[in-house]
């Protein structure tokens, strides 16, 4: 799984930020050598860095993901909320993470407590700025741990799940192609994260303040937020696991959802509930975030993009709903949902040294309100055979592709997917 070379470099420049400057070789010292000498010296290089000029940052992560306006970046009551007082109430969604970061306390073996700091709080930094990338809020940090809501009075509820389940398969893209590697090279312990996800509706979060009158905090109390730190407990390592509000909410096609199986008594076996009892169950799944992220912002590389080529095809979208004259929105692939009926203007652009002679455009749609009744589940798009451009338009829940291949005599040359979230309303 490779994204594509924007977003590529935006993580690689939350890592040069946050985290290399504390795993160069001059710096990763056995901790029997650590000195009151190095450990100042770490302090101030951490004081250097943090006026320093670095790209990799939640503003440029939001430039490639198309996020515009403002987001929060601050800790505790979430903004839309922080109004309320003692004994007030509110109620609203919320998409509930629970991030917990495994592997730092290993570090302590072979650096000292000032650099462990450093790394820690480099990792801690880095999920913070990917979070806030996604208009995620940090509701709390507790050690190696994350607590994160997804949600705006007045938003898209679907777009909060979705937000979610990128900014937390961005997260473990991070650590598994951008942290990790670089750890193994310097001999410090690779990083997991075990994540969990779920998704509660407006009557089903409720929003006060806990605590006393100068030692308080306003969050939620919810089953769901609950069953995020449940999940997170639950996930495999470097795995997220999902309540099933999420996957019924957008429908999820199951290539991107399994049960999680453990090994017991040398058997596999299946589980299916975060809760199970006799008047109440409540699925989960493990989430595939690598099948997921396979299509995100069409992530691509030469290789895959151009088989037979060393240029990568430009592959775009544009929206317009029913009652606007112009598409003049654009749309990355898997980043946000769109109502239904909103038409969509797909095309790609191939460069000029390229041979081609066929274009193919077909559409793959999943999800019950496709494959059930009359739906049209696959098809492919006749009117717009070896054309550039393809218009469609959403009509079914859930998650579906646009698919473009083109083709030099019989030969594939690029066979790309572009990923659209559909919603309800």
């Amino acid at each position: 799984m490779k994204l594509n070379s924007n977003l590529t470099r935006a993580l690689n420049g939350v890592f040069e930020k946050n985290i290399a400057p504390y795993a160069s070789d001059n710096f990763v010292v056995n901790r029997l050598e650590s000195t009151r000498a190095v450990a100042f010296s770490a302090l101030q290089k951490e004081g250097a860095v943090a006026t320093g000029s670095v790209i990799g940052s939640a503003d440029s992560l939001r430039s490639i993901i198309g996020k515009t306006g403002s987001y929060s970046t601050t800790i505790g009551a979430h903004p839309d909320f922080s109004h309320l007082k003692e004994g007030e109430e509110d109620y609203g969604y919320c998409t509930s993470v629970f991030v917990d970061l495994k592997g730092s306390t290993l570090l302590a073996r072979k650096l000292s407590l000032p650099q462990v700091k450093l790394i820690k709080n480099g990792l801690i930094k880095s999920a913070i700025e990917i979070f806030q990338a996604f208009d995620g809020h940090i509701q709390r940090l507790q050690g190696d741990a994350v607590f994160a809501l997804f949600c705006r009075k007045g938003g898209v509820k679907e777009d909060s799940i979705i937000d979610a389940i990128n900014a937390t398969s961005i997260l473990q893209a991070f650590i598994q192609d951008a942290l990790n590697p670089n750890f193994i090279d310097k001999g410090l312990p690779e990083i997991s994260a075990r994540i969990g996800i779920d998704f509660g509706d407006d009557t089903e979060v409720m929003w006060s303040q806990y605590g006393l009158k100068d030692c308080n905090e306003i969050t939620t109390t919810s089953l769901h937020t609950d069953l995020a730190a449940k999940l997170q407990a639950k996930a495999p390592s470097n795995g997220i696991m999902i309540g099933d509000n999420v996957r019924a909410m957008l429908d999820l096609p199951d290539e991107f959802y399994e049960v999680k199986e453990v090994i017991r008594g040398g058997s596999p076996t299946k589980q299916r509930y975060a809760i199970k009892s006799d008047d109440y169950q409540y699925k989960m799944w493990s989430f595939r975030w690598h099948e997921y992220l396979r299509y995100f912002t069409i992530s691509r590389s030469s290789d895959e993009a151009l088989l037979s080529t060393i240029k990568t095809l430009k592959y775009t979208c544009k929206t317009r709903l029913p009652e606007e004259e112009k598409y003049s929105q654009n749309y990355l692939s898997g980043c946000g949902s769109l109502p239904k009926e909103t038409q969509l203007l797909f095309k790609i652009d191939i460069p000029r040294e390229v041979r081609w002679n066929k274009i193919k455009w077909s559409v793959e749609n999943r999800g019950s309100e496709a494959i059930e009744g009359e739906g049209r589940p696959s098809f492919e798009m006749e009117k717009f055979r070896n054309k550039t451009e393809c218009l469609q338009s959403t009509a079914y829940l859930g998650h579906h592709y646009m698919r473009c291949q083109v083709f030099n005599g019989n030969k594939v040359i690029a066979d790309a997917r572009f990923g659209v979230f559909v919603r309800a309303a």
